[in-house]
């Protein structure tokens, strides 16, 4: 199990998140009737996890064009939507996961079985597709009798992108910066690395220099980005973050900005992440 915290690798899905990327469905279940031959399943998903964007985007679309119209599914995203976080829970609890595994994602349900992470999917999804298809397909999870669950309010957390490049030499200085601002909030403080040594992270952040009327830095600037606030070079980051940290989670977190939001000069909304089984309401994202 993998709590993400500052992530130096694979942020691509968290870019393709924020500018706007979105799933096959919102809803918690649509109405529907069993069909003889068919596999129905479900995938809890957060938005903010690079797990889950690796099985959607990678592994289940091969699943998908494997077995046709036999397979049929929902993706339920659970980042800041207490309902369908909830019946992940109960779904979890009434299946019997063990207390330690619920609440993370991305968490697949098909039948009575409960794939968690993005190891489990993978390794087990297409030997139940199999074994349920043999039995004559099998209908979504029923949503009746679920066990009540109580979600805790969150705390408040700080998220940002940090841009950076890792053949910079501030590199080794600015990481440990970090790290010590995470030892000092916890979960309260959740930064998301982007490695800007590659063009899309680079085109990314271009937009956000045009969005802000930033004029670009040498090459290979570290840049912190905290909702609509950019900190460009080592200095001002060491000077500027760790007030920005207290000042906004005095007023309730702020979560990852949406980049088209912030491109087109809407509102950026405060908000703390999906709520989890612990008092700092992190999402627990499962490799």
């Amino acid at each position: 199990m993998k709590k993400s915290r500052f992530l130096l690798a694979g942020l691509a899905a968290i870019l393709s998140l924020l500018w706007g990327w979105t799933a096959r469905a919102q809803g918690i279940l649509p109405d529907a009737t069993a069909e003889p031959g068919v596999v129905r399943f479900i995938l809890f998903y957060s938005e903010t996890c690079p797990h889950c964007h690796e099985v959607m985007e990678n592994y289940l679309p091969t699943v998908y064009e494997k077995y046709g119209d036999r397979v049929e599914y929902q993706y339920v995203n659970i980042h800041n939507n207490v309902e369908g976080y909830k019946i992940m829970l109960g779904l979890e609890r009434s299946l019997g996961v063990p207390e330690p595994d619920q609440g993370g994602v991305p968490a697949l349900v098909i039948g009575d079985q409960v794939l968690i992470g993005g190891a489990d999917i993978p390794a087990r999804l297409e030997g139940l597709i199999d074994q349920y298809l043999a039995q004559g397909g099998v209908d979504y999870p029923s949503l009746e009798n679920l066990p009540t669950v109580v979600v805790p309010t969150p705390a408040p957390s700080v998220q940002v992108l940090v841009f950076l490049d890792q053949a910079d030499p501030s590199f080794q200085e600015l990481s440990i910066f970090l790290v010590t601002i995470s030892q000092q909030y916890g979960s309260g403080f959740q930064p998301y690395a982007v490695d800007i040594g590659n063009s899309e992270a680079l085109q990314s952040l271009a937009r956000i220099h045009e969005a802000l009327g930033a004029a670009p830095p040498a090459a290979g600037t570290p840049e912190v980005l905290i909702d609509r606030r950019l900190l460009v070079g080592l200095d001002q980051i060491k000077a500027e973050l760790p007030g920005l940290v207290n000042d906004y989670l005095a007023r309730g977190g702020v979560a990852l900005p949406n980049l088209d939001a912030l491109v087109a000069g809407t509102a950026v909304p405060a908000a703390s992440p999906t709520p989890a089984p612990e008092a700092s309401g992190q999402a627990i994202y499962m490799a």
